[in-house]
């Protein structure tokens, strides 16, 4: 089972969800296809990493991507807009269908407790 916690994004009052495992990590790649590809997104999966994202705009999870870089997959939504309560709710639409798909598991952050965290 692969985890993710929900987290705060740095700087600002929006949520993003931080997957734990390493970007290149194969079978990571290859849940998230699973748990994702049933729902409508589209995905593309490269040696590096992972790119999802709900391509349908009529959809409640339009707004919504993951994405990696060389250290971190993170899973956003409406990350650019001011509406906090809606990028809260879409966020916590996509924990709940990657914990519904049986793989992934919602975990505490790490960063939780510390200070200024």
């Amino acid at each position: 089972m692969y985890t993710f916690a929900i987290r705060q994004a740095y700087g600002s009052d929006k949520l993003l969800i931080e997957f734990y495992p390493e970007p290149s990590d194969r079978g990571f790649q290859e849940a998230l296809r699973v748990a994702l590809t049933p729902a409508g997104f589209s995905i593309t999966i490269t040696e590096h990493g992972v790119w999802a994202s709900h391509p349908d705009p009529e959809s409640s999870l339009g707004a919504v991507h993951v994405d990696s870089d060389s250290w971190c997959t993170f899973g956003e939504a409406d990350q650019w807009s001011s509406n906090a309560v809606r990028n809260r709710q879409l966020i916590s639409e996509l924990g709940a269908l990657l914990v519904g798909s049986g793989i992934f598991q919602e975990v505490p952050w790490h960063g939780a407790n510390r200070a200024g965290a």
